[in-house]
């Protein structure tokens, strides 16, 4: 088939012209598919490839995770071990532990500090805590000596606030407690009001400290018993401690370790267990104790067993006399009457 063309005298072969049509389309679409094929190709090539590393971080991770766990539960097991172990160490502590006070004590005549321990027959009794209750503790023997202040000024040391150890009163510019000491290093270190490291005469209440040496070892201020400073010929305390521990057979435990210096210019090393001035941590037995004021008893409780209560607990008799007497809480102190 022909067609006229626009042009005078020429024709166009039309089914020429669509049978080539035909033939580059044909060939168009066989490139073409060739391309998608290969496209294809690499897509399930890539697919395959990053797949199977999948697998394989997949097999890594399963192995990892599993070691991991394996390791988690070993180490469960052993600490679950452990457990009683430490247990057992805290209950042994707990077992084994004697509340203890620690006063800063002065080795006065250079044998070493000295104490004795709580004889349940004859208790040295002190109120270590200023509570009102003097309870059996260890003591230092006569020929050594409590660093103290006597706040109240009333002649006497009254109870372990007036000593330097964990009772001390922390104070501010004011006067006002805000505290207690951690212990007698820290008691004496609020003593030095210069802050050159010493607590002597150049501090401001220098004049005021005093060393007791109960004489009697009666846990009670004696008249002659509170010393001056210059007559045991001491010049100054160093505030610097060095850290120690060591039970005594007694019970009691020296503590940290420090000097004081002398009148003469001597002092001890420090660092010695045996040196000028230490804590010691005296022995507590709560069960032995007398309280700051006394219960009369009637006649129907002298006549009951008086066992001995413990604490805050009063005496048998005591307590039910407080009891028979229906005294209000205004009168008594809670503490007294039994549960």
């Amino acid at each position: 088939m022909t067609v006229m063309s626009m042009r005078e005298g020429s024709t166009i072969d039309v089914d020429s012209l669509m049978e080539g049509f035909k033939e580059n389309f044909n060939n168009i679409i066989d490139a073409g598919g060739d391309k998608v094929s290969d496209a294809f190709q690499e897509i399930d090539d890539f697919f395959s490839d990053r797949f199977s590393d999948l697998r394989d971080f997949g097999d890594w991770l399963k192995e990892t995770a599993q070691d991991a766990f394996a390791k988690l539960m070993e180490e469960i097991e052993d600490g679950f071990e452990s457990i009683g172990d430490k247990v057992n160490d805290l209950y042994n502590d707990a077992r084994n532990w004697i509340q203890r006070s620690d006063p800063l004590t002065l080795d006065l005549d250079g044998d070493g500090l000295e104490t004795t321990g709580i004889d349940p027959t004859n208790p040295i009794l002190f109120d270590h805590d200023g509570d009102g209750t003097a309870n059996a503790t260890g003591w230092v023997k006569p020929d050594d000596g409590y660093l103290v202040l006597d706040r109240n000024e009333n002649g006497l040391i009254d109870n372990g606030t007036e000593l330097f150890g964990d009772s001390t009163p922390l104070l501010d510019e004011n006067g006002e407690i805000v505290g207690q000491a951690a212990d007698g290093f820290a008691a004496l270190a609020a003593e030095d009001t210069n802050g050159d490291g010493i607590v002597d005469a150049n501090d401001a209440n220098w004049d005021k400290l005093r060393v007791w040496q109960d004489l009697n070892s009666d846990g009670k201020t004696d008249e002659g018993e509170l010393k001056t400073l210059e007559e045991l010929g001491i010049a100054g305390f160093h505030v610097e401690k060095e850290e120690n521990s060591q039970i005594l057979s007694n019970g009691n435990a020296i503590a940290d370790l420090g000097s004081y210096i002398k009148t003469d210019g001597s002092e001890g090393a420090l660092g010695e267990v045996t040196g000028n001035m230490a804590d010691i941590d005296l022995a507590d037995n709560p069960f032995y104790r007398e309280f700051d004021d006394s219960i009369p008893l009637t006649e129907q409780a002298e006549a009951l067993p008086n066992m001995q209560g413990t604490d805050n607990m009063c005496k048998l008799a005591s307590t039910y006399a407080l009891k028979n007497w229906n005294i209000s809480g205004e009168e008594a102190s809670s503490r007294r009457v039994a549960a």
